[in-house]
């Protein structure tokens, strides 16, 4: 007689909390058929080396690894030590469904799709699914320890492309789009670029999750286009993507797969500004899974103080006239460490009876209290000190726009207890050689340019930064320490007092050559051990030092200095194009800067504190896009991005270049513009005439010799630096003495742009996608502005302002992406806005003038659909029109009406059987214009207006003269 007997095998783990429970006895019976066994056993698998796989004549045959292998079976174990590659083919109009199971210990597993987009495969996966487009992608696995791995491939033919088109325009909110939306595909239509970001479904389960990648975005109007990436990677990505062109097209390969996953599509327009923007979700009352804390109260640690935080305090409707702006916060460092403080007051409102009252104070005591009111306002920046700071904005009932702050805390350099804190004023220039430099916030270099003379030394620029008082910090404690022991208890009072010295300034005369190290992922750091995160180190006074820095050909140099120089000091560094840039006081801003080398040189004629850090790169591989600029054309806007593999920008005559400064407001990204290089000529091996940062530094245009100009990023992938370039052909803007491109950000605050043709025509273009209003002009009576939408010819002109007109023909609306400003002579301000409210458009008084123009006036398109509308402040004027010009061809129709307590009063509908004849007026409150090109290729419209008193004598002698002209006519 056999008698069964049972192998019992424990696994022991770490449970977690959703793990299974096994509370009182539990009886194991033994199985029907004893010859089924409760564990498995198999060999390990090798799989080294490289594999192709290609699509089976069949496609409805599912190709597995390992072939044996099946899903519903466990996946085998695979050998440890190993790199294995399977790449899959994917025929063009199909797509391939791959799901993997696996269970990885110390390994690599990553699927790269198409484009290069990698995906690393979690630990733990059961058929996890991933779609995948032609021609060919990647899994890839590298084992350092044991596990187990299977997949299987099904290919699919795409479905039919049915797509929905919808706009997304500027300044209106985004749309939402599910995955299920993108079944017969989805195409948006934007006004600059569009913008979409993923957010994840609210269930957070890998199934659903992984589902986000059925949905896939092309860059353009078709699946023909470049694919970006799917769903789930842009949420993995952390930032929205960008398409290069005003069209994003989406498709789900399979219909019907709800995942809930979102996109947030809108125009580029509204985000462009911010270096990075991600869709945030939020569905648990804990902590939110997103680099974003979302939530509110204590959990948020917004109120704590921490080495290296910045941030932003604005009034809850800052921007806006409102008595709702009262502002309260507190932040305290929880270990009572005392920190640098850094307050920057972008903007303040203390109209009336509004304070700011900013108090720090350290150990309960108050360091510094200040009140600002409207007597007493806030500078630049200020600098204090403490381990609690308090901001107070109290409006006391008055309408204001409220305030706007950065602030910073910082371990780095502390001020001595028993100081006071320290304001940077408003105003107040230091001279020196060979520019003014103006005093600045913190961390933001203020930086002044001389002119660019081409192939000699004086180019210059002169780069400060705010001092941060430096001193020896005496910290007190007072310690309490109780020791007891089973007999006794001592008491000990201890009071602990440090002082961090300096060490012996160190002597660097004469001059030094450094070369890159053999190994160049070193970087040579000056003086030599000197830690980059601590003060640089002190030089001594009463010496002259140079550093010579070789860059060989094929590399570039990241340079960085920490630098606090005594006035009378001069420290300087020359790049290889003979540019000069003055430094007083800097931490680790960043240059890149190309062979054969460049210079530094110090003038110590006191002590002061200087490092330096080089670091150098080989140059990348470069695949140069070409552009073309003609006469009498639109003008080009590239953008940070568009120079990572080179561009190259060809004229008929010569390439006029306008560098804008970064558009993130939070931090200053401008010294990023170093890394994008100017040549002049046709590629990389031109002549190297320096760098987007010099020409924007200059405020002026920089003008190729011939007919090319190349731009070139030495590093990829600062496109979040939100910089720009404006391209024309020199011909376009010969006739200007000056000219230099207008750069406002807010849309809310008012950019004062100042022209000055003293020493002949002064000229600034302006880029905007959308649209933007002047809100005033300051100008003498002895000269003349001129107005142009796309470029500069009469057909072009706009408008002409004198003193005369400047006040009521202001405010006024300008369409179009790019206006240009030309001034004649003399001196004039113009002030815009990106805000209709702030601007005042909508709103007349009597004798008011202006017009309104189609959003590509004067040039042919189908996309001159346009709709506004004025109110008079009068109970009612006499408002008048005339269609100056209008193209009304095709289908296109202008409708014209003027209205009185919204009732029409007068309207006119013109179209191709009804052309717009001389001037219209009526009395009436209201004047609406609407044009539709209704698909007709046109050059749009412009309809000028006037507001004037009513007078009803007036009015009638009109209306009697008229009738009787008309009398005597008919019966003459």
């Amino acid at each position: 007689m056999k008698f069964p007997f049972c192998i019992l095998l424990f696994s022991i783990g770490y449970v977690t909390s959703s793990g299974y429970t096994c509370q009182g006895p539990i009886k194991l019976a033994p199985p029907n058929d004893l010859t089924q066994l409760s564990f498995e056993y198999s060999e390990t698998s090798v799989c080294k080396g490289e594999h192709l796989v290609p699509a089976p004549a069949d496609i409805t045959t599912a190709w597995y690894y390992p072939d044996t292998w099946r899903e519903s079976d466990q996946p085998p174990r695979y050998a440890a030590n190993q790199t294995c590659v399977w790449k899959i083919n994917v025929p063009k109009g199909f797509f391939a469904f791959l799901t993997i199971s696996a269970a990885t210990n110390s390994t690599k597993l990553t699927v790269t799709d198409s484009v290069g987009n990698e995906d690393w495969v979690l630990p733990i996966v059961d058929q996890d699914p991933y779609f995948l487009l032609d021609p060919q992608f990647t899994v890839f696995l590298n084992s350092s320890e044991e596990g187990t791995f299977g997949m299987k491939v099904i290919w699919k033919q795409i479905g039919t492309l049915n797509p929905v088109s919808e706009q997304v325009l500027p300044n209106v909110v985004p749309t939402v789009k599910t995955s299920i939306d993108c079944d017969n595909g989805l195409i948006i239509n934007s006004n600059t670029k569009v913008s979409l970001t993923s957010v994840r479904p609210p269930i957070y389960t890998p199934e659903v999750i992984m589902y986000m990648r059925n949905t896939v975005i092309f860059d353009g109007q078709s699946m023909n286009d470049k694919l970006i990436k799917n769903l789930w990677q842009v949420y993995q990505s952390g930032n929205h993507i960008v398409s290069s062109g005003k069209y994003l097209t989406l498709y789900s390969f399979m219909p019907g797969i709800k995942s809930d996953s979102y996109a947030l599509i809108q125009d580029y327009q509204n985000v462009k500004q911010f270096g990075n923007y991600q869709g945030v979700s939020c569905f648990n009352p804990d902590l939110c899974p997103v680099i974003l804390d979302a939530r509110n109260g204590p959990d948020s640690n917004w109120t704590s103080i921490i080495n290296g935080r910045t941030g932003i305090i604005a009034s809850k409707n800052y921007g806006t006239l409102s008595n709702d702006q009262n502002t309260l916060e507190t932040f305290t460092s929880p270990s009572k460490i005392v920190y640098d403080m850094s307050l920057v007051f972008k903007k303040w409102d203390l109209q009336g009876d509004a304070t700011l009252t900013i108090t720090s104070s350290a150990g309960g005591k108050v360091i510094s209290r200040d009140i600002y009111n409207s007597t007493h306002l806030p500078p630049d920046v200020k600098l204090t000190f403490g381990d609690n700071l308090v901001i107070k904005y109290d409006s006391n009932g008055a309408e204001t726009t409220g305030v706007l702050i950065n602030f910073s805390f910082d371990l780095g350099q502390t001020t001595a207890i028993g100081s006071t804190s320290t304001e940077i004023p408003t105003s107040g220039a230091t001279e020196m050689s060979g520019g003014t430099t103006t005093k600045s916030p913190p961390v933001v270099s203020t930086t002044t340019v001389g002119t660019i003379t081409r192939r000699t030394t004086q180019r210059f620029e002169t780069t400060t930064k705010s001092r941060t008082i430096h001193s020896l910090f005496v910290s007190i404690s007072l310690v309490f320490i109780s020791i007891m022991d089973r007999c006794f208890k001592t008491f000990i009072w201890s009071l602990m007092v440090s002082q961090v010295l300096a060490d012996d300034p160190y002597k660097c005369a004469g001059t030094q050559t450094i070369d890159p190290p053999n190994n160049i992922s070193n970087p040579v750091l000056y003086p030599s051990g000197w830690d980059t995160k601590q003060f640089a180190p002190q030089y001594a006074a009463g010496q002259n030092c140079s550093w010579i820095i070789n860059i060989p050909k094929g590399m570039f140099a990241f340079f960085q200095m920490t630098a606090n120089t005594n006035q009378s000091s001069v420290l300087k560094m020359t790049d290889s194009t003979g540019y000069i840039t003055t430094i007083e006081t800097t931490n680790m801003e960043p240059y890149f800067l190309m062979d054969p080398s460049f210079r530094v040189d110090l003038q110590a004629n006191e002590a002061g504190e200087f490092g330096m850090r080089i670091a150098w790169y080989k140059v990348n591989p470069t695949y140069p896009t070409s552009w073309q600029v003609h006469p009498n054309s639109t003008p080009l806007t590239l953008f940070a991005g568009d120079f990572d593999n080179s561009t190259v920008i060809e004229a008929e005559t010569r390439v006029n270049l306008l560098a804008l400064p970064s558009t993130v407001t939070i931090s200053d990204l401008n010294p990023y513009l170093r890394n994008t290089q100017v040549f002049d000529g046709p590629s990389i091996n031109s002549t190297h005439v320096g760098n987007l940062h010099q020409v924007l530094r200059n405020g002026q245009r920089y003008i190729s010799t011939g007919k090319y100009l190349t731009l070139w990023s030495l590093f990829a992938g600062f496109n979040n630096v939100g910089n720009s370039v404006i391209l024309q052909d020199y011909f376009d803007v010969k006739d200007f003495k000056t000219y230099k491109p207008i750069s406002c950000i807010f849309d809310f605050i008012v950019c004062d742009v100042s022209l000055d043709a003293r020493q002949g025509t002064a000229a600034a273009i302006r880029y905007n996608p959308s649209y933007f209003f002047v809100r005033d002009i300051s100008m003498p009576d002895t000269n003349k502005l001129s107005v142009y939408t796309d470029f500069v010819t009469d057909a072009h002109r706009l408008s002409d302002y004198t003193s005369s007109n400047s006040k009521t023909n202001t405010p006024q609306k300008f369409n179009g992406k790019y206006i240009t400003f030309v001034l004649n002579q003399d001196q004039a301000t113009v002030s815009m806005v990106l805000d209709g409210t702030e601007a005042a458009w909508s709103s007349a008084v009597d004798s008011r003038r202006g017009f309104f123009t189609s959003p590509n006036y004067a040039l042919n398109s189908s996309q001159q659909d346009y709709e506004d509308r004025i109110k008079s402040f009068s109970k009612v004027s006499n408002i008048s029109y005339t269609v100056d010009r209008s193209a009304i061809s095709g289908a296109a129709t202008l409708n014209v009406a003027i209205l009185s307590s919204q009732k029409v009063v007068s309207e006119n509908i013109y179209s191709t059987t009804n052309f717009p004849g001389g001037a219209v007026w009526a009395v009436g409150d209201t004047i609406t214009v609407k044009y539709q090109a209704n698909g007709a290729v046109t050059t749009g419209s412009f309809v000028s207006f006037g507001f004037d008193r009513y007078n009803s004598a007036t009015t009638n002698n009109i209306l009697i003269s008229i009738v009787l002209t008309i009398w005597i006519t008919l019966f003459r």
